[in-house]
């Protein structure tokens, strides 16, 4: 099975949960690119951006219980430059569109501002030189918390995760675990991430309750960056996001989600 994953080091547990079970091959590529992968058979399985699950809901199998849920998330920072109320401008990768929609969402409704949001390619421009350009810059990689500190020394760093939870008290869930639909013959390999999700989260809890530090390697190892566990306090979150998607016109509807029916322990 090849499993498509996040760049992201706190991610890559579960990589190598797979890589210890049934897995042949797994590929770190940047989220936007794992959807493409799964849809052109290139992986079987990927934790695929949130938006684009709810965009194109039929398209995905999804793994329940699972998905990357943070409050604070140190790989989506908003650089800004301009006085905070004085906000026109928004810089912005054109790939990074769920990060772009989360900030236009957070600049609306938690401080009432509607600026522009115009493309800048990190990839043609410096990113000093796009900073400078705008009122405000979307940062978003393994790499954004340091870049963000770095253009913006005199200026505000926003962190997305963090708005997001002070805007509506709920985690925010960046992605989903899918397969392409139709693909169940891989549930039962499904089940074993699971299985080892849910291991490595009960062995991290119990060192905290007993006052140790959890393991390094483990899903905790920088304490509150991620969780992999969508609960009922994700999935509140993940509705909220819906909601607000729905509400400004990004979804027509709120969709309808497929989840996998993971094989039971006596099957």
């Amino acid at each position: 099975m090849r499993f498509a994953s996040w760049p992201y080091e706190p991610l890559r547990v579960l990589s190598y949960a797979l890589e210890d079970g049934p897995v042949s091959q797994s590929d770190a590529l940047v989220p936007t690119a794992v959807a493409d992968a799964l849809i052109r058979g290139h992986a079987d399985v990927g934790r695929v951006p949130t938006l684009d699950v709810l965009l194109k809901p039929d398209l995905y199998d999804l793994v329940p219980g699972v998905g990357v849920v943070s409050e604070p998330w140190p790989y989506a920072r908003l650089a800004v430059r301009a006085p905070l109320d004085q906000i026109e401008a928004v810089g912005i990768a054109p790939r990074d569109r769920q990060e772009a929609l989360l900030a236009q969402t957070l600049l609306r409704e938690h401080y009432s501002l509607r600026p522009s949001f115009r493309p800048s390619d990190p990839a043609s421009e410096p990113t000093a030189e796009r900073y400078a350009a705008h009122d405000a810059l979307l940062l978003v990689g393994d790499n954004a918390q340091a870049v963000a500190q770095e253009v913006a020394a005199d200026g505000l760093v926003l962190d997305l995760g963090y708005e997001w939870l002070e805007l509506t008290l709920r985690p925010m869930v960046w992605g989903l675990l899918a397969a392409p639909a139709g693909s169940l013959d891989i549930a039962e390999a499904l089940a074993k991430l699971e299985d080892a999700r849910h291991a490595e989260q009960a062995r991290s809890e119990a060192i905290a309750k007993s006052g140790g530090t959890p393991d390094p390697s483990g899903p905790l190892r920088r304490a509150g960056v991620a969780s992999f566990t969508l609960d009922g306090y994700a999935l509140d979150g993940l509705e909220q996001w819906i909601q607000y998607l729905y509400f400004h016109g990004t979804l027509e509807e709120p969709p309808e989600l497929r989840w996998i029916e993971l094989p039971s322990e006596s099957e």
